[in-house]
């Protein structure tokens, strides 16, 4: 996790790409009769960087929504739903807000403006020189927690972030509740401190892909010399470039049911112009190319959406495996071979 000023953190991508560091040797597939502990890949890398790789794999572990005190959380308004967000790091809780009539008659209702709906906690940063004071960009207001972690990238901060319901589109924001997001995270420090683990948690959906180190893709790729690993090491994320070759990223992630139906239909029945449709061992994915970049997008068991198993937590998700690379091959073979590996792994995974 690469060091940052504290007031620039909302402003960086997960995939955004720093330092790297060569792993040297042939890159060989690890094979089941192996009795090495860990992916090949890893036995060549600096101590400071299979430290920072071990922080990262350890935070996939953990229950997210286990940070949060969820009875300080409850007083703030009536809660609809407690779970994981796109992002796996993330748990999200959504709020109940009441309704008005609209502007216009002919809008109907529109919700009531300045009230919680959307509380988020688990996406760590490595800052330098941060402190733990609340803050806010325009209505959302956010807070972090040192949690005790620090490496070569930084201190490391756990996030807490309160969004409330907004105006029609122009009008002018509404006030942050920075008010109320203070002493939820305050009562929150001690769950902070011991969060449960990802398994054991009846408020995620659980997912085989969230046990896959995705930067175990690299020891398929058999024949290099050389793979540059960019740091800052993100949970559910693995960047890499082999010697001659150009960058690819992988990305862990969940979407919404429906939503993934919807992006998957179009490309599978012929109608995008923009997304292919392909097979990749068993997971629909589509395909797009453009400038030199490739992006690919693998939906596992797409027909079987899970869940958590908490009344509150019932949303149904796809896990989805993100593929971006650069490739002048409008075919873009380079993200189909991360993608497949990473299909793989997810299908060897216990």
């Amino acid at each position: 996790m690469k060091a940052i000023p504290l007031l620039a953190v909302c402003a960086i991508s997960a995939l955004v790409s720093g330092c790297v560091e060569s792993v040297s040797g042939d890159a060989v597939r690890a094979t089941e009769s192996s009795t090495s502990p860990r992916s090949s890949y890893r036995d060549k890398l600096s101590a400071e960087l299979r430290k920072q790789l071990d922080r990262a794999r350890e935070l996939q572990k953990v229950d997210p929504c286990s940070l949060i005190d969820l009875d300080a959380a409850g007083r703030l308004a009536t809660i609809t739903s407690v779970g994981t967000a796109a992002k796996p790091i993330n748990c999200e809780i959504e709020y109940q807000v009441p309704q008005q009539p609209a502007t216009y008659p002919d809008e109907g209702l529109s919700d009531v403006p300045g009230l919680p709906r959307l509380l988020q906690s688990g996406q760590r940063y490595s800052v330098t020189g941060g402190t733990e004071a609340v803050d806010h960009v325009g209505s959302m207001c956010f807070k972090r927690l040192f949690t005790g972690y620090e490496d070569a990238e930084g201190k490391e901060m756990i996030s807490y972030s309160l969004s409330v319901s907004g105006n029609a589109i122009g009008a002018q924001d509404p006030t942050p509740r920075c008010q109320d997001l203070e002493p939820l995270v305050n009562a929150s420090r001690p769950f902070a401190a011991h969060p449960t683990l990802r398994a054991d948690s009846r408020r995620l959906p659980q997912s085989k892909l969230m046990n896959v180190d995705p930067c175990a893709v690299i020891d398929a790729l058999s024949g290099q010399p050389k793979v540059e690993i960019s740091t800052p090491i993100y949970p559910f994320s693995c960047a890499f470039k082999p010697e001659g070759g150009t960058k690819r990223s992988i990305t862990l992630l969940f979407e919404e049911a429906d939503a993934a139906r919807r992006s998957i239909e179009p490309a599978k029945s012929g109608r995008s112009s923009v997304n292919k449709y392909l097979d990749l061992l068993g997971a629909q994915a589509t395909i797009s190319a453009s400038g030199g970049d490739c992006m690919l997008i693998a939906y596992l068991d797409l027909d079987r959406p899970i869940s958590g198993s908490d009344p509150l937590s019932q949303k149904p998700w796809i896990p989805k495996v993100m593929v971006n690379a650069e490739d002048e091959n409008a075919s873009c073979p380079k993200a189909v071979e991360a993608a497949t590996e990473v299909v793989r792994l997810y299908k060897e995974a216990k």
